[in-house]
């Protein structure tokens, strides 16, 4: 991924954002025409304590640092955890943390007390140690982690992951097994909610270096911290499943004995294994939605994410030219893709950040609003940007080659990413 760039990085500028704050649709645990199936579906779940999920693609990653997507960071948060979360109502709270953070006068440098006895899965006791550990990981050049970057705001991170500092020099710190202090460049306000991030989980240091380039490539290759444990995944398969954690440090409050997970990609499939009683949840999209949107098990749930173009610059001397890159912004009407195309739920994103996530902390105004719109479709200005590219590229026609997964949305979403 060295020669491609995420476009979203440069929003101000050229803003190819496509559609965000989707909603996933699902019809959890049983269908009404059938009330025989629907008490046989519960009472066969309370009885195992078992669920049986479904995703929409295979598990890019297990490794916390690398993980650059949201169904990584998904399913990453099912068998490991960090310092803090993000609950229901959009409030940071602590995990593995004892409690808030104390932060200096100056806002650069926070202290972390982390609860006493937590463990990894295999019993190993955890400690501050496996936070820097990770954390020096996440920015070395080596592990060519993508959202390294996303973190710049630690003390010499970004020097570090350009090679010009060594990794022990990185504002983090284990001053006992239960203390953890990190130094910041510059204050940042929302930095203790960057704590949740799955980037900014522990890893055990023996067993992740043992591992070495295998670490979180199959379930043997990985280990957590979290209610449970990973477990039957080759790395590439369509199946596997978590199993509870017995050294969790919050076992007691996990109800699930084990969580079955299937890939489905196609949304007519899961319908199918939804309605035999083979899963319990399953997602809706399209035409689907509104077949069962009356149906008592339809739930709409609002998830806050984003979707983007990827553009290959330092490969083609035609995406390298900004007036392309501006007229593609341009030309894209997002609420079509949203309300005709995807028909989903979603949301088209006025800029990099969605509404919900972040909040001005004096004014308690949404920062998608205060942001204002930056991604907007103006065809008339995409064509007059595309003659001015045609002739600084010396060209009248452009052919590129479109990379998608074979989700249902990215499917959808590919079709209609043509440019002539």
């Amino acid at each position: 991924m060295k020669n491609r760039i995420r476009l979203i990085l440069l929003i101000l500028v050229l803003a190819l954002m496509f559609a965000g704050c989707s909603k996933e649709t699902s019809k959890e645990e049983s269908v009404p025409e059938s009330g025989e199936k629907s008490s046989d579906s519960a009472e066969k779940l309370a009885d195992k304590q078992e669920l049986n999920w479904v995703i929409s693609s295979e598990l890019p990653t297990a490794d916390s640092v690398k993980s650059y997507d949201t169904l990584s960071s998904s399913q990453i948060e099912i068998f490991a955890e960090g310092l803090y979360k993000i609950d229901g109502d959009n409030k940071t709270v602590p995990v593995e943390a004892e409690g808030d953070p104390q932060i200096s006068e100056d806002g650069l440098v926070y202290t972390i007390k982390l609860k006493d006895n937590l463990k990894w899965a295999n019993g190993d006791p955890l400690t501050a140690k496996d936070y820097v550990f990770a954390w020096r990981r996440l920015f070395a050049p080596e592990t060519a982690a993508q959202s390294a970057s996303t973190f710049f705001n630690i003390k010499n991170a970004k020097a570090i992951n350009e090679g010009t500092k060594d990794p022990s020099e990185l504002g983090v710190e284990a001053v006992s097994d239960t203390e953890l202090k990190v130094t910041l460049e510059y204050p940042d306000t929302y930095f203790t909610s960057s704590l949740s991030s799955v980037n900014l989980f522990p890893q055990n240091e023996a067993f992740a270096t043992s591992k070495g380039e295998a670490y979180g490539t199959t379930s043997e290759n990985t280990l957590g911290n979290g209610p449970f444990v990973l477990k039957d995944w080759d790395g590439t398969g369509l199946t596997w499943n978590y199993q509870r954690n017995e050294n969790y440090w919050d076992k007691d409050n996990i109800k699930l004995n084990k969580i079955n997970i299937q890939v489905v990609k196609e949304t007519g499939t899961g319908i199918n294994l939804y309605e035999s009683g083979a899963i319990d949840a399953t997602s809706l999209s399209g035409d689907y939605i509104s077949q069962y949107i009356n149906n008592d098990d339809f739930l709409s749930v609002l998830t806050l994410t984003d979707s983007n173009l990827e553009f290959g610059i330092s490969s083609s001397p035609t995406l390298q030219n900004e007036n392309f890159r501006k007229a593609i912004s341009l030309a894209i009407n997002r609420d079509e893709l949203v309300n005709n195309i995807l028909v989903d739920g979603s949301r088209p994103l006025t800029g990099i950040i969605p509404k919900g996530i972040a909040t001005n902390p004096d004014t308690g105004k949404d920062f998608s609003d205060e942001a204002g719109v930056l991604v907007k479709t103006d065809v008339e200005e995409a064509k007059k940007l595309w003659e001015k590219a045609k002739s600084e590229l010396g060209v009248e026609k452009v052919e590129l080659t479109l990379i998608t997964s074979d989700t249902e949305g990215a499917k959808r979403t590919g079709n209609i990413c043509k440019v002539n």
